[in-house]
């Protein structure tokens, strides 16, 4: 061989002769049992493949059981490379509307306060316009113009490769620029959540963050680790939720949620002094009478009450059956949360471990507890419908049975009991622990995940080792001047030496152009290229270059044909060259019907020696010569058989990963449908307002027609709603006025008029007027949501300027003498 040939790296050599393993025996007539068991050993081969060991050899009979029971018509390596385009654009299409349904939330949760600021007069229109116009606008299109557009893919690419850059502008992030930096960093540089590289990166971006967490914490803060609402703790959450994070709740939280939300009269409030008061609000709802019971008492003489107690004891088992039945779904569903959060938890359990010089179960279960549940599913337990696992907005009960369940788990989580002596939780207690072991398992199990190299090498050798060279990011304007002035702004701690890749780039961009306008902001495609660190890769892994590794996959798929067509070879036959020399030898004597297979046993013989003259090299004893090619050859069929046995594996996943993928991309596009309906509905209001002010501006006055059908609908309105009558007395004797301006020698000659108000908006309104002597005293207008929402939140009275009324035997009496009167 030439001398410039250096041994495969992929070929594992043996210092001496490897005992041959005895084959399995097989004929002509293999049985399915005997196929099953073969595939079984390829299917392992391809799991362990870095942990080989000489016992998991196969020989070439092995080999040819293997391949001759597959149909040779079958292009298996095109339908793999067909699902991986289908798979890769669904993943393109999850991670879009991801990133569009995390802006167009936070979003809409900015719109939503704003326009609740404008109805009470708070905020004028036009500010409301000018600050939505991206949520309101979102569908423009964009005109993606980027000056220095080559660069800035450089200096994103840099980005991109070095996750401890992100990692100190997070850890320098001022509050206000946390939000925007963590949707460029999570959903914009990192935005592909299924890519595994990419995975990796961030995911060592927050290996980063963690640690420097941790060098701040001290014995007596530990209690208090991801628990401030700090820039990292914003972008832990803020990871889970993305699309597999979302995905794993929806599937593991949406039994116990529907089975609760489904009793949305049930309340499970234990707390003595606002059980005490629901109890006198319902006793006097449904009487209308006021109760006897004292309204003010302690929250310790309200817990004497016997009905009181008994409810509270009703509830107590309700909440701790619920409690379990959320837990025992959370635990049991452990393989259903997403590689990535898992890993951050074994993370913290070994900081934690470092850092305290501790192995308590209790203590590191307590840290680690402190994110999955306080950060992953506490929040889409209290608040489902934000998270898109239910359809329902849950009632204003049900979201705090939610809560109470939520706390139930965090307190377990915590491995910290309820309260002190003569608190209303302790009961609870028997639930933390009652399931003390089983959290501590489960924490147990959650961390027992592969380290990130590892994760990332099966993952490519299940991907079929193919390592992308480029990526694609979509982003603003905006976002890229925003990155390009925070890393200006600290390139002297970022890069304080001056001379790497990252200042070099800054100086040659100059300073960050400004801000635009939010109706001018349009998107722009990156392309981020990294040959010169996947080259750098591939040195350090030892790889071989493109064309070596061409010729030794062509020699694979050579002999693969050739194998699949010979007779089956005797079982103790091992010498690749031998049986190759032997079977062209046949077919030359079968005639030119072979002259195909002629062909291919040539073509075969030609590689393998051009690959065995690598390994032979510098090798000239016989023993050295035949213990090399006895090595190579069973390195070759191993390789071989792992190639089947992953293929098939591969295909298996493939559509595993395909149909579950399919799954969260329709639950993505339905939170996106919902965003886009709530967008509508806002869209609509906003645009009725303004045409609203604008008629008021530009009209002076109704026309005639107009007054007259006005006053026509007025009369006709009071027609229809004659007020019920009720005397001052009567309602102050039955307890519904509470307090009241009206002298007392006047009360006995005024009256209140209750009617039904046709003239408000949406809900159950009533017209509510105080008369005296034919003169009217107070007007003004009753919402029987506002009086139930202050029933439940425990508000006894409602307050007007002149008279203060009982807000329980106020609902009784507009249940029963207005709204009933005007039913009939």
């Amino acid at each position: 061989p030439p001398p410039s040939c250096a041994p495969s790296p992929r070929v594992v050599l043996a210092a001496a002769k490897v005992p041959p393993r005895a084959p399995l025996v097989i004929d002509h007539s293999c049985t399915k049992e005997d196929y099953l068991r073969l595939y079984r050993r390829s299917v392992h081969s391809a799991r362990y493949k870095h942990h080989q060991n000489p016992e998991d050899n196969f020989s070439i009979n092995e080999l040819q059981i293997l391949l001759k029971r597959e149909d040779p018509r079958v292009n298996y390596q095109a339908q793999i490379a067909t699902a991986y385009q289908e798979l890769a654009q669904v993943k393109q299409t999850i991670t879009a509307e991801v990133k569009e349904n995390y802006i167009a939330d936070r979003e809409l949760a900015d719109l939503d306060d704003k326009i609740k600021l404008l109805i009470k007069h708070r905020i004028t229109l036009e500010e409301v316009l000018s600050s939505s116009n991206s949520l309101l606008r979102r569908h423009m299109v964009p005109v993606s113009v980027l000056q220095n557009k080559d660069k800035y893919e450089e200096l994103f690419c840099i980005l991109h490769r070095n996750p401890q850059y992100l990692a100190t502008v997070v850890q320098r992030c001022a509050s206000n620029d946390i939000e925007p930096l963590l949707q460029i960093i999570l959903f914009t540089i990192y935005g592909d959540q299924y890519d595994s590289r990419e995975e990796h990166l961030l995911l060592s971006m927050f290996k980063m963050l963690l640690q420097h967490e941790f060098i701040e914490l001290s014995e007596e803060s530990r209690g208090t680790c991801l628990r401030a609402n700090t820039a990292v703790t914003h972008m832990l959450s803020a990871y889970t939720r993305r699309g597999n994070g979302n995905a794993a709740l929806r599937h593991i939280l949406t039994p116990p949620l529907m089975a609760l939300m489904r009793q949305d009269q049930l309340n499970l409030e234990i707390s003595p002094s606002k059980v005490y008061m629901h109890m006198i609000s319902d006793i006097e709802s449904r009487t209308g009478k006021r109760s006897e019971l004292p309204s003010a008492v302690t929250p310790e003489k309200a817990a004497q009450n016997p009905e009181v107690q008994r409810i509270i004891e009703q509830r107590t088992q309700q909440l701790l059956t619920f409690g379990d039945t959320f837990l025992h779904r959370i635990l049991n569903c452990i393989e259903e949360v997403p590689y990535g959060i898992r890993w951050i938890c074994k993370q913290l359990r070994q900081m934690a471990q470092e850092k305290f010089q501790t192995d308590d179960p209790h203590i590191l279960g307590s840290i680690v507890g402190g994110f999955i549940f306080l950060r992953f599913f506490n929040p889409a337990i209290v608040t489902p419908d934000h998270f898109n696992i239910v359809d329902i907005k849950p009632t204003p009960t049900v979201r705090k049975n939610l809560v109470m369940v939520a706390k139930l788990i965090q307190n377990l989580s915590n491995q910290v009991l309820f309260g002190k002596e003569g608190d209303f939780m302790l009961p609870l207690n028997v639930f933390v622990t009652g399931n003390r072991q089983n959290i501590l398992n489960y924490f147990d199990g959650l961390v027992e995940v592969l380290d990130l190299q590892d994760n990332l090498k099966a993952d490519e050798y299940l991907y079929l080792g193919e390592a992308r060279r480029e990526t694609h990011i979509n982003i603003s304007l905006n976002e890229v001047y925003k990155v390009h002035k925070m890393l200006k702004d600290g390139v002297e701690y970022l890069c304080p030496r001056g001379d790497d890749k990252l200042s070099l780039k800054l100086a040659e961009l100059g300073d960050p152009p400004a801000q635009l306008p939010s109706d001018q902001n349009p998107s722009v495609n990156l392309t981020l290229v990294f040959v010169e660190e996947s080259n750098r890769e591939d040195r350090t892994a030892g790889t071989v270059d493109t064309q070596e590794l061409h010729q030794y996959s062509q020699l694979k798929a050579l002999l693969v044909d050739v194998l699949r067509t010979i007779p089956l070879v005797p079982a103790m036959q091992t010498n690749l060259s031998e049986i190759l020399e032997t079977s062209l030898a046949a077919s030359r004597e079968r005639g030119e019907s072979n002259s195909e297979l002629i062909e291919k046993i040539q073509a075969a013989q030609a590689s393998l020696q051009r690959e065995q003259a690598k390994v032979l090299h510098n090798r000239t004893s016989p023993d050295e010569i035949a213990a090399a090619q006895n090595s190579y050859d069973a390195s070759l069929l191993r390789e071989m058989a792992t190639d089947f046995g992953a293929r098939n594996q591969t295909q298996m996943r493939l559509q595993q990963e395909l149909q579950s993928l399919r799954i969260v991309a329709e639950n993505v596009h339905s939170h996106r449908l919902v965003v886009e309906g709530k967008v509508a509905t806002y869209r609509e209001y906003l645009n009725n307002v303004r045409e609203k002010a604008y008629t008021v501006s530009t009209s002076k006055k109704a026309s005639k027609k107009a007054k007259k059908d006005q006053k026509e609908a007025k009369k006709a309105s009071k027609k229809k709603t004659k007020p019920v009558k009720v005397s001052y007395s009567q309602l102050e004797s039955d307890g519904i006025v509470v307090d009241s301006s009206v002298p007392p020698e006047m009360r006995k000659h005024v009256a209140c008029l209750f009617s039904v108000d046709t003239e408000q908006g949406h809900g159950e309104w009533f017209e509510f007027v105080v008369v005296g002597r034919g003169i009217t005293v107070f007007k003004t207008s009753i919402s029987m949501d506002d009086l139930l929402d202050k029933q439940h939140n425990g508000i006894r009275e409602i307050l007007f300027d002149d008279i203060t009324l009982n807000v329980n035997l106020l609902i009784h009496l507009l249940n029963a003498k207005v709204t009933k009167k005007t039913r009939r």
